[in-house]
């Protein structure tokens, strides 16, 4: 079976189908399989139920307990005395997934693991001290994938795969918008590819979302940088006086090619005088 806790929740049997959606059962799934130790019902009937008294939260766990025995196999939830644990690898887990790829440096299975936040649907669950526990599991997931991202992306940029590393990049900041290390990350990858039209409007994002002071020290990187240089190209005078008449074929009005010889009144020639050019500005 596989446990689902990146988005909103949910169980998956062997073949797939969800058994299990969210709810206080999952999330009571989910917080056993986190916890190094078995955890005893009284402390769990607290922890799930806190307005209730002892006996009708007792009462709610057993009732919980009851349904998660009902889509589990057996041997994954283990009883013993009156501690609750979950056996240690009976089950898979997108979380663990994501945890194991960041840890061999594996950014993109790390974020192909990612299916949204912890548990988002955990805030009508419990009382403080349970959402305390979803928020530093939540905390510690999003920092071992930001982590593994900007490991990912240095060791790209170092690899010379600059469009590899602002890919990656990308794809984090659309997952975690609220990690500025990476949103700053972001920026200098798109500064260094030249992208300042991108770079600004990651400005904006930061702008929407109150970042400040990180957009104060962004701005002040942007406008240190020198714009794209501009070199020189060399048109010779005629050619360019030609194409601003519209000539066709680079001639000049008489039909003459430009730069060639130019008919006189008394029918001479007179050749046109090698090296006048005009230099023109144009953008690298």
């Amino acid at each position: 079976m596989r446990l689902e806790v990146m988005g909103e929740g949910r169980l998956l049997d062997d073949r797939g189908e969800v058994c299990l959606g969210p709810g206080i059962p999952l999330v009571l799934l989910t917080y056993l399989s986190t916890q190094s130790l078995p955890v005893h019902r009284d402390d769990l009937a607290v922890l799930f139920w806190p307005g209730k008294s002892r006996t009708l939260a007792l009462q709610s766990l057993r009732q919980t307990l009851t349904r998660l025995r009902s889509v589990l196999p057996d041997g994954i939830l283990v009883e013993s005395g009156r501690s609750l644990t979950v056996a240690p690898g009976a089950l898979a887990s997108d979380a663990r997934a994501l945890e194991a790829a960041a840890g061999a440096g594996h950014a993109e299975a790390a974020l192909a693991a990612w299916g949204g936040r912890f548990l988002e649907g955990l805030r009508s669950v419990g009382g403080w001290e349970l959402e305390r526990w979803h928020d530093l599991e939540q905390a510690r997931l999003e920092a071992r994938l930001a982590g593994a991202v900007l490991q990912g992306a240095r060791s790209r940029q170092e690899e010379g795969a600059h469009d590899q590393a602002l890919a990656l990049l990308r794809q984090a900041r659309g997952c975690l918008p609220g990690e500025l290390e990476l949103a700053e990350a972001l920026f200098h990858a798109l500064l260094a590819a030249d992208d300042r039209t991108g770079a600004r409007a990651l400005l904006e994002e930061l702008e929407v979302e109150e970042e400040m002071a990180l957009v104060a020290r962004l701005r002040e990187a942007l406008e240190r940088r020198p714009a794209p240089q501009q070199t020189q190209v060399v048109v010779p005078e005629a050619q360019e006086r030609a194409r601003r008449s519209g000539a066709p074929g680079g001639r000049n009005g008489e039909g003459v090619p430009s730069g060639g010889p130019r008919p006189l009144p008394d029918g001479g020639a007179r050749r046109a005088r090698p090296g006048r050019h005009r230099w023109l500005a144009v953008a690298a």
